[in-house]
């Protein structure tokens, strides 16, 4: 019976690893023109200039990378995700790349990829306040990954609970510009593998809760 709660316990976890709850993670499913992610939305701060592009070279993984762009402001791009409920432990990360234009290099301080989490009930209500994390940004002082432009890095990864009463996530994933006063250089970075998994170690205490009560109430 250890063996087979083992096994099970494994394969838990195996699956909690690969459960991605974002949809089109890694933007392979593009639509329009010029091309968007399917699953995913734009936003330009008001008064301030973003661009968006789906590339096929350079990607981190399949088809398609996106790379999102702002010039003294920010590019957004975000989802929303039902089927959640409160308690819940979640993690998030993806996979980013910096431009080779000099131009457009997250090279300043001020320069960075954020990503912020809103939680919302069924009435579709927003639920306390929103919780942010740095990705990727210019300052060496700070903890997040400084983007290369010759290789793909896995961003932090955010590990948050969702709140009482959720049943909806919102990711918005932003590339901001720190410039200030019109300069001309901008922020640019590629973007892939989006990832919002249930965080392992609670899906496997929870699993492991449920096959213990199982294996007493078999003797």
């Amino acid at each position: 019976m250890k063996k087979v709660i083992m096994l099970c316990m494994l394969g838990l976890i195996v699956s909690a690893v690969n459960a991605n709850f974002v949809v089109n993670p890694g933007f392979e499913d593009e639509s329009g023109e010029p091309l968007f992610p399917d699953g995913w939305t734009k936003y330009t701060e008001s008064g301030k200039t973003a661009y968006y592009a789906a590339k096929t070279d350079p990607v981190y993984d399949g088809t398609y990378s996106f790379k999102v762009a702002a010039r003294d402001g920010y590019g957004m791009m975000h989802q929303t995700i039902g089927g959640f409920s409160g308690g819940e432990s979640l993690s998030l990360w993806l996979y980013g790349l910096g431009d080779t234009n000099d131009d457009w290099q997250m090279d300043e301080v001020g320069d960075k990829v954020d990503v912020w989490v809103k939680f919302k009930d069924a009435a579709d209500a927003t639920i306390g306040s929103e919780i942010s994390m740095v990705l990727f940004d210019a300052d060496e002082t700070t903890d997040a990954p400084i983007l290369s432009t010759t290789e793909w890095l896995k961003s932090g990864v955010f590990s948050f609970v969702t709140p009482e009463n959720t049943t909806q996530v919102q990711i918005k994933i932003r590339s901001i510009d720190g410039t200030v006063n019109g300069n001309s250089d901008g922020t640019a970075v590629h973007l892939d593998n989006v990832t919002l998994v249930p965080e392992p170690a609670s899906m496997a205490l929870l699993g492991l809760g449920g096959l213990l009560g199982l294996a007493r109430r078999k003797r």
